[in-house]
């Protein structure tokens, strides 16, 4: 997708069938219609106009106003569902403020399309400092995006130092009850909550309700369980150890009170973030730091040097392959803790005398320990 100056692209792959322009088509991702008003050849930044797209065709459409990444467009007769993109985490975050007060506007609709464009791009202003935060998968992501901003958008930045983007998750299983009871705004409110909390590796955060009945066997409203979760959703946002958002956790309803003359939406939530905190602290909490996938090409002489520096950065070497082509070298494989490797691409130019390449992508998240963070 690309967004400029309010023309909003959305780049299209067609698998099968024939669409032209005008045709109305339906966007299964979102499942809303969608028109296609113009359609483009795309060369570089030029564009031709052309009227039918059909299988194989790489184009771009002007008029879609709901498209992202990964959805499905289909004829609304035959509607058909693709395997959607997932985007990894981000893994890194900076600060990001205009250089002047009258660039603020500007660049809070910058960020807007470029976090539409790129689903790896994350945007979030801090509830407590106020700063806008930047995240993205590595430190050349961010400052690629930095370039853009200033020369395709005109807007200068600052940019803070780059910061590692932890998660945080849970040691063990426990569970805590909370009871919210008091008047606000002229009205009894109530609500008891029991909340059970568990580590639950590789789910992300999972929030289910064990019940469909209160203590005393009255049906539970949905609308106040659903309250009870959208709480717990909002609550796992933000850890016990150092407010990172929380990962492979599953929350659930174990059990709830309902007095149906009292009972609110307001309580219900309440009293179930009440519950949730509790339950984190009995549980104890971990910080998890990225782990990076790091890969180097580099010429036989320097192989040394370069497992040397991994090692020294915690990297853990996961293998060695022959490069192909006519220099002889190496592919060095290894596991590197993200907070370890700023500044990477100048140290391994320096022990390498420029002469090696390298990727790095984001692996895992892995325990790590609180000091550093």
């Amino acid at each position: 997708m690309q967004i400029n100056e309010g023309r909003r692209l959305t780049f299209i792959r067609v698998y099968s069938g024939r669409a032209r322009v005008g045709d109305e088509v339906l966007n299964t991702g979102q499942g809303k219609p969608e028109r296609l008003a113009r359609l483009f050849r795309m060369y570089s930044h030029k564009r031709n106009r052309i009227e039918e797209i059909g299988p194989g065709d790489i184009a771009a459409a002007a008029g879609m106003k709901w498209a992202a990444t990964g959805d499905t467009l289909c004829d609304a007769k035959e509607p058909i569902v693709y395997e959607s993109i997932t985007a990894p985490p981000p893994v890194i975050s900076s600060a990001i403020e205009p250089r002047s007060a009258g660039g603020a506007k500007k660049l809070d609709e910058t960020l807007l399309k470029l976090e539409a464009e790129d689903p790896t791009f994350q945007v979030r202003r801090d509830a407590d400092s106020g700063q806008i935060l930047i995240s993205g998968m590595g430190e050349l992501h961010l400052d690629v995006l930095t370039h853009r901003i200033a020369e395709e958008f005109g807007v200068e930045v600052r940019i803070g130092e780059p910061r590692v983007v932890y998660r945080e998750t849970l040691l063990k299983e426990a569970e805590a009850e909370a009871v919210f009871d008091r008047e606000l705004a002229g009205r009894p409110q109530y609500a008891k909550i029991r909340i059970r909390v568990a580590p639950s590796p590789g789910e992300g955060v999972v929030c289910e309700s064990l019940i469909t009945a209160g203590e005393e066997g009255r049906k539970i409203p949905a609308e106040l369980l659903q309250a009870a979760l959208r709480a717990l959703e909002a609550s796992s946002g933000s850890g016990i150890l150092a407010g990172y958002q929380m990962t492979d956790v599953r929350v659930q309803i174990a059990g709830a009170g309902y007095d149906i003359d009292r009972g609110t939406e307001g309580a219900f939530g309440v009293a179930a973030g009440n519950a949730f905190v509790e339950a984190c602290r009995k549980a104890g909490g971990q910080l998890l730091e990225p782990m990076m996938a790091v890969e180097v090409s580099v010429p036989e002489e320097f192989v040394g040097a370069v497992i040397a520096d991994l090692n020294t950065r915690g990297g853990q070497i996961g293998g060695m392959a022959e490069q192909a082509g006519s220099l002889p070298g190496r592919i060095v494989r290894a596991a590197a803790p993200l907070s370890k490797m700023f500044g990477y691409a100048t140290a391994l130019r320096s022990a390498t005398q420029g002469r090696a390449t390298y990727t790095m992508t984001f692996s895992h998240y892995e325990k790590c320990e609180m000091a550093g963070v």
